[in-house]
């Protein structure tokens, strides 16, 4: 069966507590809140700047660093080539006499 004494207690408290919601220190209130999480909200996003700005600096470090390292890894294996080469032409070389 239904229970109309709940629902009415329930309404009651409903509505008072819209009134409670809806007075002038509420509104205050939520204002301060909501002033709150926008400056919050700000920050956040100075902040979340500053971090790309860093992982652009780091990425861009990274990729230099990479470039020289393949460089200098090509400039190796070229001069190894060119070592071999020559071993190879000195033994042909000596082979011939």
């Amino acid at each position: 069966m239904f229970n109309w004494r709940g629902f009415v207690c329930g309404v009651l408290a409903g509505t008072v507590g819209i009134h409670i919601l809806s007075s002038r220190e509420a509104k205050t209130v939520y204002a301060h809140v909501g002033a709150a999480i926008l400056h919050g909200k700000d920050d956040i996003v100075k902040q979340g700047q500053i971090l790309q700005e860093n992982c652009a600096d780091i990425g861009a470090r990274a990729k230099k660093i990479n470039e020289e390292s393949y460089a200098k890894e090509r400039e190796s294996m070229i001069s190894n080539v060119y070592e071999k080469k020559a071993e190879q032409e000195a033994a042909q070389a000596e082979s011939a006499q």
